[in-house]
């Protein structure tokens, strides 16, 4: 309207200056002019302003935990562009793809803000520290029907106790043989206790996963029902039990009057003769019991009536405490062999009383294996010579390890030789004491040289060589005896 005024003042100036002709086609130009703005004016539409679409972020995951070093991209979509900013950049840091790297333990939150800041999504962060790798620490098997025995027998609930190296963070399975087991976790998520009924025959194999990745495995105790063996054996003045079982002897027990109580001992020295009870005990509490009687011997061997020839080994023996109580007589010393038998040994035994060389052990040639056969022809001619009256014990080369283990097979063959001799002679014995400690080890620092249990045993089976020797002696004599009496016997009837 103002405009209209405007043109209508205009008007009115400039009519007053020009001529009635004119005015006339002015009046018909403007009267034009005005209705052409009007026309505009009413007619033409007003544009309306275009709106903007709103902002969206969606995100997959709005929690996330990560270990300290390790990273992750947060999952997000949205029709703008976003930027990316972390509460405690000390805990957790992003960059502006929203790559999350995880710092120190401890909790920050991520905003996603849209380009306009009009719309933003928190995302929170939790970092913790790295996990150790699941390991199982230890297993413990029992069973339900006696928690004081790692034992299993059919219709057992068996308890299985895994201790793991730290906790838990999701459960692990649990298998025996191909089967699932459910289990109780401990309040402190490092401990779980697994039951199954055990079946008869059926070998159990405990398996434990990590997720998909076995961690562990373990064979369960096998079925235990049988009755342990047991034998006792006189070894000299000695008495050893032994134990055969499936699954091991946890006990050993040596009685003369049934009353006794399981230790470790398998030896023990008796004093008086007669009957004599065994037992041993396995590990699944299974008992097994022996016995044996105790005949004393028709010849009490008087251990001063011996005297042992020998090398460094025999010397060493010599020297225990427990040989020198027994006033036994030793001809030995240090890295000696056949000459040193041949120019000294034999002229020291020869000068001993006849008392004290009742019993001669000879144990040499560990250091000269190969002067087998002088040793044969030298003891063969002690034999009817100046030894004649004597009963000679050839005493077998005992065996040898570490850097001396090539030795054995040389002493193998020496001690064949022994034993042959002992065969044509009457008053030579051979005493295989190699075989014993082979077949019950021995101790040795240097594998030639043996300490003081070995020596003991080794001691021992010549006195039982000796005992052995005049029992089945007597045995002879008694027996000659009974044949010459029936001789005289029918010889009387003949008459």
């Amino acid at each position: 309207m103002y405009l209209l005024k405007y043109i209508l003042l205009c008007y009115n100036n400039y009519m007053e200056n020009i001529s009635d002709n004119l005015k006339k086609i002015l009046i018909f130009v403007l009267i034009g002019a005005i209705i052409i703005v009007l026309f505009v004016m009413l007619f033409s539409k007003k544009e309306e302003p275009v709106e903007q679409p709103a902002t969206i972020i969606s995100v997959v995951d709005r929690d996330i935990k990560l270990e300290i070093g390790s990273s992750t991209d947060i999952n997000y979509t949205s029709n703008s562009s976003v930027s990316f900013s972390s509460s405690d950049t000390n805990v957790a840091i992003v960059d502006n793809r929203g790559h999350v790297t995880a710092l120190s333990k401890g909790n920050s939150t991520i905003l996603l803000i849209s380009s306009d800041r009009k719309t933003t999504v928190a995302v929170n962060v939790t970092v913790i520290k790295k996990a150790e790798p699941l390991k199982v620490s230890s297993v413990k098997v029992e069973s339900s029907n006696d928690f004081s025995k790692n034992y299993v027998r059919k219709g057992d609930g068996l308890i299985i106790n895994i201790d793991f190296n730290r906790n838990l963070e999701e459960r692990p399975k649990i298998m025996i043989n191909e089967e699932e087991l459910p289990y109780t976790l401990n309040s402190n998520r490092s401990y779980i206790f697994v039951e199954k009924e055990v079946e008869d025959e059926k070998e159990l194999k405990l398996k434990v996963y990590d997720g998909d990745t076995q961690i562990y495995t373990f064979d369960l105790p096998k079925i235990d029902n049988e009755v342990p063996k047991c034998s006792l054996k006189q070894e000299g003045e000695y008495l050893r039990i032994t134990g055969t079982d499936n699954y091991g002897i946890s006990g050993y027990a040596i009685s003369q009057d049934k009353n006794y109580s399981y230790s470790s001992t398998e030896m023990i020295k008796f004093s008086t003769y007669g009957k004599w009870y065994g037992y041993v005990r396995d590990n699944a509490g299974n008992e097994g019991s022996c016995s044996i009687t105790l005949v004393k011997p028709i010849i009490n061997i008087d251990p001063a009536n011996i005297t042992i020839v020998g090398d460094s080994r025999m010397w060493l023996l010599c020297r225990r405490d427990w040989y020198k109580a027994e006033n036994g007589s030793c001809v030995a010393k240090s890295a000696m062999g056949y000459n040193w038998l041949v120019s000294d040994a034999i002229g020291m035994v020869n000068a001993l009383s006849s008392s004290k060389k009742k019993y001669i052990v000879n144990n040499l040639g560990v250091n000269d294996l190969y002067h087998v056969d002088k040793y044969i022809s030298k003891y063969t001619e002690l034999a009817n010579g100046s030894w004649k009256n004597y009963m000679i014990f050839l005493l077998s080369v005992n065996p040898t390890k570490g850097k001396y283990d090539d030795r054995n097979s040389k002493i193998n063959e020496f001690n064949v030789k022994l034993k042959d001799l002992a065969n044509r002679y009457t008053n030579i014995h051979y005493c295989d004491s190699n075989s014993y400690l082979k077949s019950h080890g021995f101790g040795s620092s240097d594998g030639l040289h043996y300490d003081n249990d070995t020596d003991k045993v080794i001691y021992d089976q010549i006195k039982k060589c000796i005992y052995n020797y005049y029992n089945w002696q007597n045995i002879a004599n008694i027996i000659k005896w009974t044949w010459k009496r029936r001789l005289r016997i029918v010889n009387i009837n003949n008459l």
